[in-house]
């Protein structure tokens, strides 16, 4: 089968709770289609964005100590 991953986003809410944005300070879009059903949710806890894969690529909030693999932004 094939192997699914989640990947960091670059997106917080670390610098002030609920108000979320990229790492280029861009803010970051909510609700549908991007975040999971109810996400984000994980309040003062899940201050970091995932995009999951195995669950139909939707965002959701996770502990910034975890461990994902990156998505790289690149001009072309």
């Amino acid at each position: 089968g094939t192997i699914k991953h989640n990947y960091w986003l670059g997106a917080s809410d670390q610098e002030e709770e609920g108000l979320w944005k990229f790492v280029n300070n861009q803010p970051v879009p909510m609700g549908t289609p991007f975040w999971g059903p109810g996400e984000p949710n994980g309040g003062e806890a899940n201050n970091c964005a995932i995009l999951n894969q195995s669950n139909n690529h939707y965002w959701y909030d996770v502990d910034c100590g975890n461990s994902y693999n990156a998505i790289c932004l690149r001009n072309l």
